[in-house]
């Protein structure tokens, strides 16, 4: 992790206000929103629902990318080449009736997947606060938190990486939403 990762890892944390606590208090709404392709982000909403109680949605592509890494990467090559973002199947809930809305994505190519691109393109969020996780190879955060705040202006952004499917997580989850 370089310096700039560190000392944005750390400030978020001191931003974040006591996030759990904080919502508890308020009794805010709380929703997971999270792509997974391999299971690691998967495996990191699971762990911030057992934290946080709040509810999760899976956002599913209407084609999904394939099982095999490679032909997901260059399906990812293609998409990123023609500037296309893929289709995502509807979903259910209402996301703005929520306050807190923790968004996980994978890193792509150094930026957040197309699926959730996608989701935050659609859903236009306003007011809230959002709370940004990513699984990665080796990439670290990157630019996920850039395009978080192009893609979803008007709201207040926090973020934390994992590498890969995030061993310790529960415990950074922790760190990351009590500080």
């Amino acid at each position: 992790m370089n310096r700039r990762s560190i000392l944005q890892t750390v400030l978020t944390g001191f931003l974040s206000a006591s996030m759990l606590s904080y919502a508890a208090e308020k009794n805010l709404k709380s929703l997971i929103v999270f792509y997974s392709r391999s299971g690691h982000t998967e495996s990191l909403a699971k762990s911030l629902a057992e934290l946080t109680g709040a509810e999760t949605i899976r956002i599913e592509c209407t084609h999904p990318y394939p099982a095999d890494y490679d032909a997901t990467i260059e399906r990812f090559k293609a998409e990123r080449a023609a500037n296309a973002l893929p289709a995502i199947c509807p979903i259910e809930k209402d996301v703005n009736s929520y306050d807190v809305i923790y968004i996980g994505s994978p890193t792509w190519g150094g930026h957040l997947c197309y699926p959730i691109q996608r989701f935050l393109q659609d859903t236009k969020l306003r007011g809230k606060t959002l709370m940004l996780f990513t699984s990665h190879g080796g990439s670290g955060e990157a630019s996920t938190l850039d395009d978080l705040q192009r893609l979803a202006p008007g709201n207040q952004h926090r973020n934390i990486a994992f590498y890969g499917s995030g061993f310790g997580a529960p415990k950074q989850f922790k760190h990351w939403l009590s500080i």
